[in-house]
């Protein structure tokens, strides 16, 4: 079983990057349970994602202690994890691996909106899910559906070796 828990702010795609996720850990054939914890502001509100899979049915879809914590923003209140992974912009002292996501965005895009999407490409990618481009397809805004898809297969080619965490 694994626990994901993903932390960000009201605004920054937190719903759609878990749903994406759900929809390509199930198509592998796992059991997902998938729940979404807002504040009460609508923008700027903080919002977490709880993701749990497995190959068996689960039973309690609470997460106490997450696998991998994935940080897009500060945290409103505290989540235990195995291992943390934040943006790179994100001002929390923790030990973290930091990942280039919002600048890798700013890049790419000229803005950073699309850091969900590049860091949704890293976890698809470090959970061994694969980037199925067609399902992902299937579920993303048409709007902006190339940059959405760019920005993912940009975040699946990050490694870890381009994190900024000095004690990596």
């Amino acid at each position: 079983m694994i626990k994901l828990a993903i932390i960000g702010t009201g605004g920054q795609g937190i719903r759609l990057m878990g749903n994406i996720l759900a929809e390509c850990i199930m198509s592998k054939s796992f059991e997902v349970s998938a729940m979404y914890d807002y504040d009460a502001a609508m923008r700027g509100g903080g919002i977490q994602g709880y993701i749990i899979f497995s190959k068996t049915k689960i039973i309690n879809p609470i997460i106490e202690t997450a696998d991998i914590l994935l940080m897009l923003d500060k945290p409103k209140s505290k989540i235990n994890a195995k291992r943390v992974i934040m943006d790179e912009s994100v001002d929390v002292p923790l030990a973290a691996e930091k990942m280039p996501f919002s600048k890798i965005s700013e890049q790419m895009f000229s803005k950073k909106t699309m850091l969900n999407m590049v860091a949704l490409g890293f976890i698809l990618k470090i959970l061994g899910i694969g980037l199925d481009e067609k399902l992902i397809s299937g579920i993303l805004p048409e709007k902006f559906l190339d940059e959405n898809l760019a920005a993912i297969k940009a975040g699946y080619g990050l490694n870890k070796a381009e994190s900024t965490d000095k004690n990596k």
